[in-house]
């Protein structure tokens, strides 16, 4: 049989859409020999040099899918978390350093290549040849007898009780199944970019709150981080217009304090910061997971690290479901998926919406208020384990199939 095309056309799952939660919700089923098709063009990721920062939880779904032994050997560990706030005394900032030992961590988790990840994620998929993997975008879909009918293809069709889908924030599955979207603009820009730096960065990921926006450092190999680094539209206007050695002076005296001398060592990309929420996450026997049910502003990395718990759910009910000779389309997985990813995604979208909107606003008692919380934080040990435990460690929050 073809890794491309099955013997059989039918399905129990189809999972729409091949980055990342996409591929993991595959691999995650995989594992437990579930009828799944994976439908999706490949990813033209080899040329990108975005980073995702990976805390606990989602290293811990990735190592459930089989890739973590091979992709950790390349993921460089987030020892610690540091946030120096400018917004309120710029000449004197205020520091927080997270350490994970505090709550029993060697590490927070990992920063890892975007598109090493895909790589390793796509192998894992071929070495599970019951897993029909289409290179194709998905043209049409159709509601039919206790199932939804896809065509892809050259007027290829399958049929699956179960649509998960993964297709990014344009989602063509969730207007399908009658999701309605809120979408918003937070009037920034941001740029990434990986720069090579004089003083090592210690395994620190660094983010820098100033007006605008916050100015992001992750680690890499030796000494280079990537940034990620939010502006207001005009001053991204700015910045797009000067040339790198230009940009790197700029950034360098922003960063010299913490890194020495800078240099910048690959493009710069740059993007629109966004949100984006659902009217439900389940729906008309699909599941949304990752960006089609949620984008969050980038500030705390939670981005992909939500989605990978989304896949990691989404598995867990379909197998549970599969597994019990019950409808992995029906009423119980739908409204237990829904009722389940609820809370954090409302939970993770609202804290990273108000952290970055209080960067945009200049009201001085919000500032005022921002400033009395950023030191309660730093002083009060019970409250700082807290907010790591819940904003990175994500405790308690993953299925019984992932390994922790």
């Amino acid at each position: 049989m073809s890794h491309e095309h099955a013997n059989s056309s039918h399905f129990d799952i189809a999972i729409l859409g091949a980055g990342p939660a996409g591929l993991a919700t595959a691999c995650l089923l995989a594992h437990h020999h579930i009828s799944a098709i994976l439908i999706g063009p490949e990813s033209t990721t080899s040329l990108d040099t975005r980073t995702s920062a990976l805390f606990i939880g989602a290293t811990n779904v990735l190592r459930t899918t089989g890739i973590w032994p091979k992709l950790c050997e390349k993921a460089i560990p987030i020892k610690k978390i540091r946030i120096i706030d400018q917004i309120t005394r710029a000449e004197n900032p205020s520091h927080i350093v997270f350490n994970p030992s505090e709550i029993g961590l060697d590490c927070f988790g990992h920063n890892i290549i975007n598109s090493q990840l895909v790589g390793a994620l796509e192998d894992e998929i071929k070495s599970w040849p019951d897993l029909v993997r289409v290179r194709a975008e998905a043209t049409e879909f159709r509601k039919i007898e206790n199932g939804i009918e896809i065509s892809y293809a050259a007027g290829l069709t399958c049929t699956a009780r179960l649509l998960i889908a993964a297709d990014g924030r344009g989602s063509p599955a969730r207007t399908f199944s009658g999701i309605t979207t809120k979408n918003w603009e937070y009037g920034q820009h941001a740029v990434t970019a990986w720069i090579k730096h004089s003083r090592p960065h210690d395994g620190i990921s660094t983010e820098i709150h100033q007006p605008g926006g916050p100015l992001t450092t992750v680690p890499l190999a030796e000494n280079c981080s990537a940034i990620v680094w939010l502006m207001k539209d005009l001053e991204a206007e700015r910045l797009r217009e000067v040339d790198d050695c230009e940009f790197t002076g700029i950034l360098a005296d922003k960063l010299a304090t913490y890194f020495g001398e800078i240099s910048l060592i690959t493009k710069r990309i740059w993007f629109p910061i966004r949100g984006l929420t659902t009217s439900h996450l389940a729906k008309n026997r699909t599941l949304l997971v990752g960006e089609s049910g949620h984008v969050l502003s980038p500030i705390g990395a939670q981005g992909l690290n939500l989605s990978l718990h989304d896949a990691a759910w989404a598995a867990h009910y379909a197998i549970k479901a599969c597994n019990n000779g019950e409808d992995p389309g029906g009423t119980k997985v739908i409204s237990g998926y829904k009722n389940q990813r609820k809370h954090q995604e409302i939970s993770k979208r609202a804290t990273t919406d108000l952290l970055n909107r209080s960067l945009l606003v200049e009201h001085a008692g919000i500032r005022a208020a921002r400033d009395l919380g950023f030191t309660a934080i730093a002083n009060i040990s019970v409250l700082r384990k807290w907010l790591m435990r819940e904003g990175i460690a994500d405790k308690g929050t993953l299925p019984p199939l992932i390994n922790q």
